[in-house]
This record gives structure tokens, sequence and C-alpha cells, in this order.
């Protein structure tokens, strides 16, 4: 498509979760941006789920299933997660083979939401034990495991590279939830404006072609 084919103008705004968008939407929307020179696009970064109708958003990314809602909802892509370590952590204090063995390994913690909520599984296990270590944000909790403070269970799309390049390791793969969808919403309206529509659309065939953690 060329540069401003369809002539949009006017402001485009989107709320997108801070570390999800902060890696994978803001070039996407650059790309966007630069097809619609007389757009005006704002993207927020913000993990709380704003009223996208009082708060004069037009779409939102949503990481999670969505509750009941009338807020049209479109798939984007997946949102694998994974147990991780750092290799020398693991060295140090022994390796994670059983599910069992997860209560014996502190666990980087998420601020406000207790660690049952977050380690739920498709098996039994129990979960870590708490950590004296706790963070609100999945790239602070990913540099925690890195330093070797803990274990983490975190969004593939946050590890994939470090996981790759062996910086850390993933450990008891079969023990993770399934994937969270990811997912573009709006309010529902009974003409949908084309630079909403637009943005979707490129958005799910960006994120289809370019999710390199699925």
């Amino acid at each position: 498509m060329a540069a401003d084919d369809h002539g949009l103008h006017g402001r485009l705004r989107i709320s997108a979760p801070m570390s999800f968008g902060t890696r994978h939407v803001g070039r996407m929307a650059a790309k966007f941006a630069s097809l619609h020179p007389n757009l005006e696009v704002i993207i927020e970064y913000d993990d709380t789920k704003v009223d996208l109708g009082r708060s004069g958003f037009d779409a939102a990314i949503r990481v999670g299933a969505m509750p009941d809602s009338t807020l049209v909802v479109r798939k984007l892509c997946e949102d694998p997660r994974a147990i991780v370590a750092n290799p020398d952590y693991l060295e140090k204090h022994g390796p994670i083979m059983k599910p069992g063995q997860l209560r014996e390994h502190a666990a980087i913690g998420c601020q406000n939401k207790r660690l049952g909520e977050i380690w739920q599984f498709d098996k039994p296990a129990d979960p870590p034990i708490p950590s004296r270590v706790m963070m609100n944000n999945g790239e602070a909790m990913r540099g925690m495991v890195l330093e070797g403070l803990g274990i983490a269970l975190l969004p593939m799309f946050i590890v994939y590279e470090d996981l790759k390049d062996e910086r850390l390791l993933q450990v008891l793969p079969e023990l993770v939830p399934e994937p969270l969808p990811v997912q573009a919403v709006w309010p529902p309206v009974k003409h949908m404006p084309p630079k909403l529509r637009l943005s979707i659309d490129h958005l799910v065939l960006a994120f289809g072609q370019r999710a390199p953690w699925q």
C-alpha cells in the first residue's frame, strides 16, 4: 500500500501494555504512521485497563482472556509463557527437574498479585516460595532473573531472545499454562472509522508475520 492511499487524517489514540507495547507495538505503529503522514498516531503505554470510552482511546491492546465485555475483540497473536532462571542461579541452587522442586526456589514476585494467582499451572504443582524481591513490571522481573535473584514465570515475548542466547534457561516447559491471547479491542461503533479499521488490519498483518516468540 502506498503512503496515504486512503487519505487518513485526524488522530488515532491507542492504549498498549507497557512491556508488550514498548517491545513490539511501537515499531508497528511507526510503520503505520509513515504510511499515513496526515494522521496523528498516539500510543500510550499503561498496564492498567483503561476505560476506552471515557479516556478517549480509539482502541487498546490487551493481553489475557477478556471478561464479559461490550468491547469488540480481534485476536492479534498468542502470548506463551515460560518459567525461566539464570544458568548461574541453577548451578548454585540446583536444577529444577520436577514440579515438586519449585517450592525449594524463590520466585521474583509480581507486586499487587499473590504468587498463587501468578503461578497457576495446568498440572498439579506447588508454587515456589515467596521472594523478598517484588516488581510490578515484566521487564523489571526479567532483570532480576538475569541477576540471579530467583526464578520467574514470564511472557515469552519478553524472554525469547534470552532463551535463544542462553542468558536464561527454561525449566519445566511442560508445566506452564496455555498461552494467553493478545487482542485488539475497541468500543462498538455503527460505522467503523477507516483509521481504526486500517490500523487494526495493520496490526493483525504485522503480528501474523512478526511474532518470533511463537
